[in-house]
């Protein structure tokens, strides 16, 4: 008998991603947008305790970073918990350093921590996390 097949889709302009896994996964690709809508819009997804590692010279790639997680971790439970400042959480980390973070589902009785990757490929990010 085959294991069950789990199965994640994103797009963003001319790109399209699709993960597919034997564990539950999210994915997510973001055009990285020259028009600063990811800056006027962070307060919708960026927490207090996040803001405060985003360096300002790459403002920009730290939040279309972040979305991504947020957006793959709203994928990956289905759309269970739809609050990206209350109910996802991504440890601080370090741009061009790292390409595994460190993020949280948060809910009222538990938190479950996920690593999180990413990938610049040219004017996008891809951000994946699988549930191992």
């Amino acid at each position: 008998m085959d294991p069950k097949k789990y199965i994640s889709f994103s797009h963003s302009y001319e790109r399209t991603a699709v993960a597919v896994s034997c564990s539950k996964i999210g994915i997510d690709i973001e055009r990285v947008r020259t028009d600063k809508k990811i800056i006027t819009i962070q307060q919708r997804f960026i927490r207090k305790d996040e803001s405060i590692f985003i360096l300002p010279n790459y403002e920009e790639d730290y939040l279309h970073i972040i979305w991504g997680i947020k957006e793959s971790l709203y994928k990956l439970v289905g759309g269970l918990y739809y609050s990206f400042i209350n109910h996802y959480k991504v440890s601080p980390f370090y741009l061009h350093k790292e390409d595994c973070v460190s993020c949280w589902i948060i809910n009222n009785s538990h938190s479950q921590k996920f690593s999180a990757f990413y990938k610049k490929i040219e004017n996008h990010y891809l951000v994946y996390i699988i549930d191992k």
